[in-house]
C-alpha cells in the first residue's frame, strides 16, 4: 500500500487524510494475532533501536519506560486509542533511529559540525492538551531525568 496510487477518476494522487483511513481499516482487518505480533514487533525495535543509540542512562530510562507503557496498554481493545498509542511510539522510533545514525555519522566524519542530541523540545502552546495523568507522568519523568548520577566506586 502506498499514497501514490492512482484512483478511479483516471489516476492522480490520493490525499493524505485517505491513506490515514485505508491504514486504520488496515489496522482494524487484522486478526487479534496479526495485531499482537505488530506490538511486539514495535516493542522489540524499540529495545534494540535504545539498546544501538542510546547512552547507558538514557537507555535504562526509555527501556523501563517503554516496558511500563506497553504492559500498561496490553489491555487496550479501542482501535483509535491503540492507533494513536501506536503512531506515538513508531514516531518515536524514527526520531530514536534517525538521530542516532546522525550521530554515527558524525563520529565517522560524514556530519562537520553539526550537533546531534537525542530528543525533540515539546510544544506546549495552545494546539497541546494534555491529561492530569499526563501531566504527572511528565514531571515524574522530568525529575528521573534530572537525578544525579550514581558514582562508580
Amino acid at each position: 500500500m502506498t499514497a501514490a496510487t492512482s484512483n478511479n477518476d483516471g489516476g492522480g494522487l490520493r490525499g493524505v487524510g485517505e491513506f490515514e483511513r485505508e491504514r486504520l481499516k488496515e489496522r482494524e482487518r487484522m486478526t487479534g494475532s496479526a495485531q499482537r505480533m505488530a506490538a511486539l514487533s514495535l516493542y522489540k525495535s524499540l529495545l534494540r533501536a535504545h539498546a544501538n543509540y542510546l547512552p547507558a542512562e538514557m537507555r535504562s530510562l526509555g527501556d523501563a519506560y517503554v516496558k511500563a507503557e506497553f504492559r500498561l496498554h496490553k489491555p487496550v481493545t479501542d482501535a483509535a486509542q491503540l492507533e494513536g498509542f501506536y503512531d506515538g511510539w513508531t514516531q518515536y522510533l524514527q526520531q530514536i533511529l534517525q538521530t542516532g545514525r546522525a550521530r554515527e555519522a558524525q563520529s565517522a566524519g560524514a556530519l562537520d559540525g553539526t550537533q546531534v542530541r537525542f530528543g525533540k523540545d515539546l510544544a506546549l502552546g495552545k494546539d497541546v492538551s494534555l491529561t492530569e495523568e499526563q501531566i504527572t507522568q511528565l514531571e515524574n519523568l522530568r525529575t528521573e531525568a534530572t537525578k544525579p548520577q550514581p558514582t562508580s566506586p
